[in-house]
């Protein structure tokens, strides 16, 4: 009986790595591998354009490649860091042929991988501090990376710069929110803002807006016209959630909470926010009124599926990203190993 378990774990695995293949390079052979999972933190996530795939980073220092589906983990990634010094993965991508893995480091290194193989093809010293964002563009030739208020937009296969955005101060990697701002509250542009497709760079809105402290994150509704972001503020903790109309540059409402947030998000259809951090909350995005709970946990990062009808989020020091149906207000699944740790 244990043999036939363990053969049907192989077997599950070796279909799960052929689809993957079938989506990039049919000619490159997949490997059988056993499933982990992750070891460590969950740090950051995203969902391939089509919804499939699952991308995740962790301090565990692996990037992992996983079914969104089924919950199978597919390939493994992993980045040799040096032991005597404190880093992780920041920001992580996939091409939209799914042949391509990406992910940067909080020391400003990008690195691209073969998602068939699992092999690093590619490694490039983009920024001088942490990769924030990182992604391909459409046709997988370009990436599009973000460190400490600098944007850049280079080609993926040589690492020649093209074109840049000084001064960013917010972005968003989800589906439903594709754009990054730019501005600065100092100069002879003080206190004007600019948003910017984060796929084609070009220009969806500038407005003026004077923010009473600069806030921690931004997230954006798809159509650009608003605007959810967050304050934290310690000693006591609290924070400051607020709505900003970006067409008239006002502040819609504000929520004093007396709990700090980690991330922030919209929904896709504009209806719902998504607070991650001490309290795990979904909002009303028009009156900022609380409508539920998505988890009794304090989570470190959370986002919307394309379709709006999934959360993925994962937990303060949680291994094992979380996948969370929003109608029932029920866990859909874990992305762990087989072993389940």
């Amino acid at each position: 009986m244990h043999k036939t378990n363990f053969s049907l774990k192989i077997l599950i695995t070796f279909f799960a790595v052929l689809v993957i293949s079938n989506t990039a390079m049919a000619y490159e052979k997949p490997e059988i591998f056993v499933q982990m999972g992750h070891s460590d933190q969950v740090k950051t996530m995203v969902f391939s354009e089509d919804g499939r795939y699952l991308v995740t980073g962790s301090e565990d220092k692996t990037v992992k490649l996983w079914d969104a589906g089924s919950g199978s983990e597919i390939r493994t990634f992993t980045w040799h860091f040096d032991n005597n010094e404190y880093n992780y993965i920041e920001s992580v991508g996939i091409s939209n042929n799914g042949r391509y893995i990406i992910a940067g480091d909080r020391k400003g290194t990008v690195k691209i991988w073969n998602s068939i193989s699992g092999k690093e093809i590619r490694s490039y010293k983009k920024h001088s501090s942490g990769v924030q964002f990182v992604r391909f563009s459409a046709d997988g030739e370009h990436v599009i990376s973000i460190g400490i208020s600098r944007l850049k937009v280079w080609n993926a296969f040589t690492g020649k710069d093209i074109k840049s955005i000084d001064d960013i101060v917010g972005f968003k990697l989800s589906p439903a929110n594709n754009y990054v701002l730019s501005g600065s509250e100092y100069g002879p542009a003080k206190n004007t803002y600019t948003v910017y497709d984060i796929a084609t760079l070009s220009k969806i809105r500038t407005f003026k807006a004077r923010f009473k402290e600069p806030p921690n994150s931004f997230a954006f509704s798809q159509d650009g016209r608003y605007c959810l972001m967050y304050r934290n503020d310690y000693y006591p903790d609290k924070s400051t959630i607020e709505m900003w109309n970006m067409d008239t540059g006002e502040k819609v409402y504000s929520i004093e909470r007396d709990k700090t947030v980690s991330g922030i998000e919209i929904s896709p259809d504009g209806k719902y926010g998504l607070i991650a951090g001490d309290e795990s909350l979904l909002i009303d995005t028009h009156t900022g009124e609380t409508l539920k709970k998505f988890s009794d946990k304090t989570t470190e990062f959370a986002l919307f599926s394309a379709d709006g009808r999934r959360i993925i989020y994962s937990e303060f020091f949680g291994s094992s990203p979380t996948l969370y149906d929003v109608s029932t207000s029920k866990i859909i699944r874990k992305f762990v190993s087989r072993a389940g740790v």
